[in-house]
C-alpha cells in the first residue's frame, strides 16, 4: 500500500488517498458548477490528463493527527469562524477543537472548528475549504450538525451546497445556506424521523469527540473508495506542514478564552462579507454584459444616433476586453465587464496583493491594443477605399487616445497615478485636484453635463482620499504588511491596524460598510508598491509612445479620409519647392502700393535661394535711379521698368544675373508670367471654399474679363460665387469620361470621313450625339438635385438649351472633327449672366485687361487642406501681390511657389 505522509512536530500524518476525477458523475459536478461548466468539466475528466480536483472530505485516513491548538490557528481563520462561533455559543454549544488538513496534492486546505452542545448529543462543526487550483481560489464555508446514535449510525445536517452522499449508516440532509436556527430545527426533525430508531449518544470528553468525528470521516472515506473516487496511494510522499501538532489535552480550550476587541468583530464580519462575495459564473458574466449592452444601445440610440451607438459598442467591447484579460492574467478576483449607458463600459475586479507595475499594465491594456488595431484597420480602409471602416478606425483611435489623457478616472490618469502620483499623499491629492479642475473646465466649455457630475463626485471624495493616502503612506513607511492576503482575505491583524488609523483620521466614526471598504482599499494601496524607476521609465515610454502613435495615426487617417494621400505625396515631391512667407515680402520703397508695380514691362529675376535674392535686392537698390521700385517675393526679385532710364539697364541686368545661374525673363502684355503656388488652408472647409472660388473663376472663358476672388475692392456675392461654381460643374468634362465608348465612335467617325462615307458619318454622328445627350442628361439631373444654395438652375437651363442648339447643327463635311461635338462652347450662352458672374468693365484696349489684378487664365485643385494653384497674370507683380494678400487673409500657411516666364 502506498502512503503519503506529512511531518508535524514528529507526528507522521498519513495522506492516504488520491482523487480520481474520472470517477465523478455529472450529478457530482453539477453540485460544484453551473450546467454548462459541469458539462465541460465532465468531458475534460474523460480525457487521459491529470486535472486538479478537490472534495469536502480530506484525503487522509484519520483526522486526529491534524489537531492543532487554538494558539496555532491564524488570526485570519479565527476571524472567519468568529461570527458563527458566537452564534453557536448563544445556542448552547461550548468548547472548541481545531483541525487543519493541508493537501498539496489536491491544492486544498480544510479547516475544522468543532463544538459540543450542552446536552452532549449534538456536535457542531464549522468547515472552511479552500481550493487553490483556480483563480480566484474557490472557497467553501458551511456548518454541520452531527449526532452519533446508540445503534452506531449517524444523523448529519449540513448547510453545504448539493445533495449529501447516500451512505447506509448515515441519515443526512443538506440545507444550503441555511442559518443556524434553521439547521438546528432540521436536525431535531431528523432525530425524530422514521429513519432513526435509537437515541443519540452523549459526548463524554474531548477524546470521545475526536473518536466520533474520526468514525464519521472513515465511513465517508470508505464510501468514496467504494465509488472508486478515492484511490489508495501506493508509496510514501512527504510534505512539510508548518502547523504544529499537539495532544488533545493541550488543544481542548474554551470558546472565548481570547476575547477579541468587540469593536473589531463587526468590521471583520463586514470585511469578510465583501471578500467572500461569490465570483460571478460565466453565465452571469455574459448575461450582465448582454443586458447592460442592451441598455447602452437603447439609451445611445435615443440620445445620440443608432448608427453611431452600434459602431461604438464593438469598439468599447474590444477596449474593455483588454482590461478583462489582463486582470484574469494577473489573478484578479470577481472580474466583471459591463456597459454604462451614455458613459461607456468598465471592468471591475479585486486583488489585494497586485504590484504597481501590473496595475499600470492593466490600465494600458485597454487603450493601447485599441490604438494599434484602429491604426491597422484604418490603413486597410484607405488602401481599399472602405469609407465606413475608415470612420470606425478613426473613432476607435480617438476614443482610446482620449482615454489615455493623464486625468482621472481615465486609463491615462491611472497610469500616471501609478507611475508618479501614488508615491506621496500630497501628489495624490494634487493630481485629483487637477482632474477636478479639468472636469469643471470641460463642463464650462460645453463638453457635457457628465463632466460636472464627475467633478462633483471627485470633489466630495477628496477629503477621504487625502486621509486614506496619508494612512497608506504611514503604513508603507512603517514596513507595510509582511503577511499578504491569503485566499483573498486580508489578515485580521492588518485590518485591525488599518481600522485604528481610520479611527484617528475620522474621530466622528464611519459607517461600518464604508469603513470596511476603506480598509480593503488601504490594504491594497499599501501592497501596491509603485514600480522602480527603470520599470517606470519603460512603462512611461510605452504610455508616451501610445499617445504619439494615436495622434500621428489619427492625423494620417483623417487626412486620408479627406484627401488623396498618393496625390499629396506626388505634389510634395514634384510641386513647387521654394517657401514663400507673405510677411517677409519687401517693397522698395517700403511705402509703395501694389498698383505702383503695374508697369507695362517687368524684369523678373528668379534666384534659387532667398539669401542671394536679398543680396541682389540690396545691390539693385543702389543702382536704381530716383523713383525706381523693387519687389522681393520669396527668392524672386521683380523690377518694374516704368521709366526709360530703368528700361535702358535691363540688358545689363540680364547679362549680369543670368551669368550667376539666375533665371531672368521679361513680363509684359505680350509675354505674360505665370506662378505655381501650393499652400495649406486652415481647415478642409476653407480649402474647399477657396477652391470653389478659384475654380469657378478660372472656368470662365476669358477670365481676365471677370472680377477675381482676390480683388482688393470688389467682393463677390454668394450669388456670384454660386453662379461661377455652376459654370464650373457644367463644363467639367468628367461626366463625359465615364466610359471609353467615344474612342470607338471617334475612330470610326474619322475613318468614315476619310473614305467619304457620308451615310456612315451621319449614323455615327447621331450615335455620338445620343450617347453625349444621355450622359449630359444624367449630369444635369444630378446638378438639379443639389440644394438651391449650391446651384444656379437658370444657368443650368441655359446650358441645356445651348447644347440642344449645338446638337441641331448638321454633321461636319470636312476631314476634321468639329470640336463643338465634344467640348461645349460657353461664350454664347453666358452672355445673359454677365452681371451674375461678376464681369468687369470693358478692356481699355485690345492688349490689356481692364484691371491689373485679374488673371489671364489658370486652374486650381484642392486635396484635403492642400490647394494647388497655377495662374497667369497680365500684370505679374500686381496680380501676384493681390493674390498673396488674399491667401494671407484666408490664414493659409506653408506657401510654396515656382515662377515661370511666358511666351
Amino acid at each position: 500500500m502506498r502512503e503519503s505522509a506529512a511531518i508535524s512536530s514528529g507526528c507522521l500524518l498519513i495522506m492516504r488517498y488520491r482523487i480520481d476525477p474520472r470517477r465523478t458523475t455529472f450529478s457530482d459536478l453539477r453540485q460544484e458548477a453551473s450546467f454548462p461548466l459541469a458539462i465541460l468539466y465532465w468531458l475534460i475528466t474523460r480525457l487521459p490528463i491529470k486535472i486538479p480536483c478537490s472534495l469536502d472530505v480530506p484525503t487522509v485516513d484519520s483526522l486526529q493527527p491534524y489537531l492543532i491548538s487554538k494558539n496555532d490557528v491564524s488570526a485570519d481563520i479565527k476571524s472567519i469562524f468568529q461570527s458563527p462561533a458566537e452564534q453557536l455559543t448563544a445556542q448552547g454549544f461550548r468548547g472548541t477543537l481545531y483541525h487543519r488538513v493541508d493537501d498539496p496534492d489536491h491544492h486544498t486546505t480544510i479547516h475544522y472548528a468543532s463544538f459540543v452542545h450542552k446536552s452532549g448529543q449534538v456536535i457542531a462543526r464549522l468547515r472552511y475549504r479552500v481550493f487553490r487550483a483556480t483563480t480566484p481560489h474557490k472557497i467553501y464555508n458551511d456548518l454541520q450538525l452531527i449526532s452519533r446514535l446508540e445503534d452506531n449510525t449517524f444523523v448529519v445536517s449540513s448547510s453545504a451546497i448539493g445533495e449529501p452522499d447516500r451512505i447506509e449508516t448515515i441519515v443526512a440532509e443538506n440545507r444550503p445556506q441555511a442559518s443556524l436556527a434553521e439547521l438546528w430545527a432540521t436536525h431535531l426533525e431528523l432525530l425524530k424521523g422514521p429513519n432513526v430508531r435509537s437515541r443519540p449518544t452523549k459526548v463524554r470528553d474531548g477524546q470521545h469527540l475526536l473518536d466520533i468525528e474520526d468514525d464519521l470521516h472513515k465511513r465517508r472515506c470508505q464510501h468514496l473508495v467504494d465509488k472508486r473516487l478515492f484511490v489508495e496511494t501506493d508509496d510514501a510522499d512527504l510534505h512539510d506542514d508548518s502547523e504544529s501538532g499537539e495532544s488533545f489535552e493541550a488543544a481542548e480550550e474554551a470558546v472565548g478564552a481570547e476575547a477579541p476587541d468587540p469593536d473589531a468583530a463587526p468590521l471583520l464580519t463586514q470585511i469578510r462579507k465583501l471578500e467572500n462575495k461569490p465570483a460571478a459564473s460565466w453565465n452571469s458574466l455574459i448575461l450582465t454584459l448582454a443586458v447592460s449592452a442592451g441598455f447602452f444601445i437603447a439609451a445611445g440610440g435615443f440620445v445620440w444616433d443608432w448608427k453611431f451607438t452600434l459602431l461604438l459598442v464593438p469598439i468599447l467591447l474590444f477596449h474593455e476586453l483588454g482590461h478583462f484579460l489582463s486582470m484574469k492574467l494577473f489573478d484578479y478576483r470577481n472580474v466583471q465587464m459591463f456597459f454604462i449607458p451614455l458613459f461607456g463600459a468598465a471592468v471591475t475586479g479585486r486583488h489585494y496583493n497586485v504590484p504597481g507595475w501590473k496595475k499600470i499594465i492593466t490600465s494600458l491594456m485597454g487603450p493601447v491594443p485599441g490604438i494599434l488595431l484602429g491604426t491597422a484597420l484604418g490603413i486597410v480602409a484607405i488602401v481599399n477605399g472602405y469609407e465606413s471602416l475608415l470612420d470606425a478606425s478613426l473613432l476607435m483611435i480617438a476614443l482610446n487616445a482620449f482615454n489615455l489623457l493623464p486625468s482621472l478616472p481615465l486609463d491615462g490618469g491611472w497610469v500616471m497615478h501609478g507611475l508618479v502620483f501614488s508615491r506621496h499623499a500630497f501628489l495624490d491629492v494634487l493630481f485629483r485636484l487637477l482632474a477636478i479642475g479639468l472636469a469643471f473646465f470641460l463642463f464650462a466649455v460645453g463638453a457635457g453635463n457628465l463632466f460636472l457630475f464627475l467633478a462633483i463626485v471627485l470633489l466630495i471624495a477628496l477629503p477621504t482620499t487625502y486621509h486614506t493616502a496619508r494612512i497608506s503612506d504611514r503604513l508603507r513607511a512603517a514596513g507595510g504588511f509582511p503577511d499578504k492576503a491569503i485566499d483573498g482575505h486580508i489578515p485580521a491583524d492588518a485590518a485591525n491596524k488599518i481600522s485604528a488609523e481610520l479611527n484617528q483620521a475620522f474621530p466622528k466614526g464611519l459607517d461600518i460598510r464604508a469603513k470596511a471598504k476603506l480598509v480593503l482599499q488601504i490594504f491594497e494601496t499599501v501592497n501596491c508598491t509603485p514600480p522602480g524607476w527603470l520599470a517606470s521609465l519603460c512603462l512611461g515610454g510605452v504610455y508616451a509612445a501610445s499617445l504619439v502613435t494615436a495622434v500621428v495615426a489619427a492625423s494620417f487617417l483623417y487626412l486620408g479620409k479627406h484627401s488623396d494621400l498618393q496625390q499629396l505625396l506626388v505634389d510634395a515631391a514634384f510641386g513647387p519647392q521654394r517657401s514663400l512667407v507673405v510677411s517677409e515680402m519687401r517693397r522698395v520703397p517700403a511705402d509703395a502700393t501694389i498698383t505702383d508695380f503695374g508697369a507695362d514691362e517687368v524684369l523678373v529675376l528668379d534666384f534659387p535661394e532667398r539669401a542671394r535674392a536679398e543680396a541682389a535686392l540690396e545691390q539693385l537698390r543702389t543702382e536704381l535711379p530716383d523713383g525706381g521700385k523693387l519687389l522681393l517675393v520669396g527668392s524672386t526679385v521683380m523690377v518694374p521698368l516704368d521709366s526709360d532710364e530703368i528700361a535702358q539697364r535691363k540688358d545689363e541686368w540680364f547679362d549680369r544675373f543670368e551669368a550667376d545661374d539666375t533665371q531672368a525673363f521679361l513680363c509684359s502684355s505680350e509675354r505674360t508670367g505665370s506662378v505655381s503656388i501650393q499652400f495649406v488652408a486652415p481647415s478642409f472647409e476653407i480649402a474647399e471654399q477657396i477652391d470653389v472660388k478659384l475654380s469657378g473663376y478660372f472656368a470662365l472663358t476669358n477670365a481676365h474679363e471677370y472680377v477675381p476672388p482676390w480683388h482688393t475692392e470688389i467682393e463677390l456675392t454668394s450669388e456670384q460665387t454660386r453662379a461661377r461654381e455652376t459654370v464650373r460643374q457644367l463644363i467639367d468634362q468628367e461626366w463625359m469620361a465615364d466610359e471609353d465608348l467615344e474612342i470607338d465612335f471617334y475612330d470610326d467617325f474619322l475613318q468614315a470621313q476619310r473614305r467619304g462615307q457620308k451615310d456612315k458619318v451621319k449614323v455615327l454622328h447621331a450615335k455620338m450625339l445620343e450617347e453625349q445627350n444621355r450622359r449630359l442628361k444624367e449630369h444635369l439631373d444630378s446638378l438639379r438635385k443639389l440644394p438651391p444654395d449650391e446651384i444656379d438652375r437658370e444657368i443650368v437651363d441655359a446650358y441645356e438649351a445651348d447644347q440642344k442648339r449645338q446638337n441641331e447643327q448638321p454633321p461636319p463635311e470636312g476631314d476634321e472633327l468639329d470640336p463643338a461635338m465634344v467640348e461645349p462652347l460657353v461664350n454664347q450662352w453666358l452672355t445673359d449672366f454677365d452681371e451674375r458672374l461678376g464681369k468687369l468693365a470693358p478692356a481699355l484696349n485690345d492688349n490689356r485687361a481692364a484691371d491689373p489684378t485679374v488673371a489671364h487664365y489658370g486652374y486650381s485643385s484642392a486635396n484635403g487642406m492642400s490647394v494647388n494653384l497655377n495662374v497667369t497674370f497680365d500684370s505679374l507683380p500686381v496680380g501676384l501681390l493681390t493674390l498673396l494678400d488674399w491667401l494671407d487673409k484666408q490664414q493659409c500657411i506653408d506657401l510654396k511657389y515656382s515662377i515661370h516666364g511666358g511666351f
